[in-house]
């Protein structure tokens, strides 16, 4: 994360910081409208600032839904971070030895730099970096097949995400909506003000309550 993106806890840069002081209708508002001014921002709290605590904020919300697509999401977001910081490792050392000048290369200071780069990354190739080849050749190797096989990872991956987010659209763009099927469920008035916990609770409670009313009906179908 770069030096402008990243978050002093300690000094919140909006008033809705965390999932614990969100209120609901002002978190979904922010995921369908992506105005990230209705965080309630301090005048110096950058767009980006906000959106990466945004998403920070929704992988706490996803995760707390706790059903099966709510895991799997958090599984995928962690699975593209070490991905890509795999793939950034294998490139850089790649960028590393193709702009030392070949003059250098056979330098005992550069070949045990390159050396301790290259045992690092070793540890998460499917065919690792061979240093009695070729040089050039394991570039191309490396570079063709490695970081192929991790583009093609991140691709499904990102697939899957992003076919995740689109289901879970319904839920984020029918705040009210669902309101009233939370009544429904629950007999009684909801305050549309409430806090996001207390709405993630409601819809799990509401959910577990639907899914033992189908037991009953399976049980007393027998």
């Amino acid at each position: 994360m770069s030096e402008k993106l990243k978050i002093d806890l300690n000094k919140p840069i909006c008033k809705y910081h965390s999932y614990d002081v969100f209120p609901a209708k002002a978190f979904f508002d922010v995921r369908s409208t992506e105005n990230f001014q209705l965080m309630r921002p301090k005048p110096s709290a950058s767009t980006d600032q906000l959106e990466n605590l945004y998403l920070a904020i929704y992988d706490v919300f996803f995760a707390k839904l706790d059903n099966k697509n709510a895991v799997r999401y958090v599984e995928i977001r962690n699975e593209l971070a070490v991905l890509n910081a795999k793939k950034h490792s294998i490139v850089s050392v790649i960028e590393f030895t193709w702009k030392t000048p070949e003059n250098l290369w056979m330098h005992p200071v550069f070949v045990d730099f390159r050396k301790q780069q290259i045992d690092a990354i070793n540890s998460f190739l499917d065919s690792p970096f061979d240093l009695e080849s070729d040089t050039l050749q394991e570039i191309e190797r490396v570079m063709n097949v490695e970081i192929g096989i991790i583009n093609d990872e991140i691709s499904i991956l990102t697939t899957e995400l992003t076919q995740l987010q689109q289901e879970s659209e319904e839920v984020v763009f029918n705040y009210y909506a669902d309101i009233v099927a939370l009544e429904e469920s629950h007999g009684r008035t909801l305050d549309e003000k409430m806090m996001l916990p207390k709405y993630v609770e409601l819809v799990k409670l509401a959910h577990k309550k639907a899914e033992d009313a189908k037991l009953r009906q399976l049980k007393n179908g027998k």
